[in-house]
Formats: structure tokens, sequence, C-alpha cells
């Protein structure tokens, strides 16, 4: 029998079309929260359903980005890879998701280094 050690914390993703016509990706946490990746936001929700809830009781956390930080899209994705808690993206900015932490950064470098993070949601 073989046993599957994983350390990924995104354990799905999926391309939404949301009521107002924007594409976003749909990252699904281990936690069942999910993190939305858009072209000028970051939003982290308590679930799936939550994201189009008018009342917005789902919504955790969300950040605007400045147009020098907007997020790259290809073929309606913006997440390129994703490893344990390390997200990458197209532009080669990192998304780093601790227990306490999902940090926006503008590379890997920095991202290791934890130093010039465009966006923080404190999840402790």
């Amino acid at each position: 029998m073989l046993i599957e050690n994983n350390s990924n914390i995104v354990k799905s993703s999926q391309e939404l079309t949301l009521k107002n016509g924007e594409q976003v990706e749909a990252l699904e946490l281990i936690n069942g929260q999910i993190l939305i990746l858009a072209h000028n936001n970051l939003s982290l929700y308590k679930d799936l359903m939550s994201i189009e809830d008018p009342l917005a009781n789902g919504l955790l956390h969300s950040a605007e980005l400045t147009a020098a930080y907007y997020l790259k899209q290809e073929e309606g994705r913006f997440m390129k890879m994703t490893r344990s808690g390390l997200v990458g993206l197209f532009d080669d900015k990192v998304i780093l998701i601790t227990p306490n932490d999902i940090q926006l950064f503008p590379n890997r470098a920095s991202a290791l280094r934890n130093q010039d993070e465009i966006v923080v949601f404190n999840l402790g």
C-alpha cells in the first residue's frame, strides 16, 4: 500500500465568473476557506457559497491591489503553481499561506526574506 503524504494547503482551484462578469480564480484551502484571486483584488471567504452573498456575511478579508501590483491572468487562471503553502502566480508574484497569515509578495526572494509584502491577511 502506498501512503501519500501531502502538505499542500491549496486543495483545488477553479475558474469562476462572478455576477458582475469578472473572471476570478477560487482556491479552496484545506480548512475549507476560499481564497479569491482577481485582477485587482484578493479576498478570503469562509466557503464557496459565501462569494456571491449580497450581505458579505462570509467575507473574512479583502484587499484591493494598486495598479502596480495587479495580477496577471493567463487562460483564465492566475495561479501558475502551488506547493505546500506557496502559490506561484504568472507574473512572478507569490502568495505565502501559513497558519497565521496569507501574504502576497512581489517575488519568491521577498517571500523567503519576509520583506516587501504587498498584502497581508492576519488569520490568528
